[in-house]
């Protein structure tokens, strides 16, 4: 007997008309952009009832709350190599690939910043790739490519921050991150959610790794962790979906029964409240 899978219509500020409308801020790669947009509008909002959505709130989301706007994005790094990593290539690693319709809202929405690591250079300062959000109702789309030539060595660090006085802001933030690590490349990568608990935040990460090849992907959410005393317990949770569609669902701790990364059985990793020096 199969599910009934409730489909929601995209009816919102996110159409090509928009793309076309922006002019200047997003004009580059227009016509992926535009293509986009109209699978977009084409598509359909996903719903709890779909197996890899069932633990969210996506039925609670409501696009038109929201309007379209570019990030402000700063890259920080060490300074005598940055203007030789960050470069202005082709924002697309996977062009016929796109995981689900927020990632071709992405695609026609996204402020782009793509490192290519030379091969055989190893960067042993990391690049902080910092998102600043401020305005209630502003919808950003970062887009991270990250391309490691064979024998390289890089380290990233990407942060998606509320601005000062923004922490309370009811935004959506959708960011996409693509790796690619040629043969024998070493990618390390950390996303970290620094964002109030009114903001909307969907992600998708895309990666291909060479013969050799390390690739280590990890995001954690602070939020308004700083302002906690602490002690405070963990979660490390994935979902993976193999080559034939099948998913697999990896915790530190699972509960009884079918997966649940919300069950308090799944927070098993108790982190100690700092200490005065």
């Amino acid at each position: 007997m199969r599910a009934r899978v409730r489909r929601i219509a995209v009816v919102s500020a996110f159409t090509p008309d928009a793309v076309r409308a922006a002019g200047g801020p997003w004009s580059d790669w227009a016509e992926t952009r535009l293509a986009a947009a109209e699978r977009f509008v084409a598509a359909s909002l996903p719903s709890p009832d779909e197996e890899i959505w069932r633990y969210s709130r996506i039925d609670q989301l409501d696009l038109d709350q929201f309007r379209p706007e570019r990030v402000d994005t700063l890259v920080e790094g060490p300074a005598a190599l940055l203007a030789e990593l960050v470069v202005d290539a082709e924002p697309e690693l996977f062009p016929d690939d796109a995981p689900d319709v927020f990632a071709e809202a992405n695609r026609a929405f996204m402020t782009p910043t793509v490192i290519r690591v030379p091969a055989g250079r190893v960067i042993s300062e990391p690049i902080v790739v910092t998102h600043t959000i401020a305005g209630s109702g502003v919808a950003v789309f970062p887009r991270l490519i990250v391309d490691a030539g064979p024998d390289s060595e890089v380290t990233v660090v990407e942060r998606f921050v509320a601005a000062v006085g923004a922490e309370d802001d009811h935004a959506l933030v959708v960011p996409v991150l693509q790796v690619r690590a040629g043969q024998a490349a070493r990618v390390r990568y950390l996303a970290i959610n620094e964002t109030g608990t009114d903001t909307w935040q969907i992600g998708n990460q895309q990666s291909v790794g060479e013969r050799d090849s390390s690739t280590l992907l990890a995001t954690v959410t602070l939020g308004a962790l700083p302002e906690l005393a602490g002690p405070w317990r963990v979660g490390l949770t994935a979902v993976l979906e193999a080559a034939d569609g099948s998913l697999s669902y990896w915790s530190v701790a699972h509960p009884p029964g079918r997966p649940d990364f919300h069950h308090p059985d799944c927070f098993a990793i108790e982190v100690p409240a700092p200490q005065d020096p």
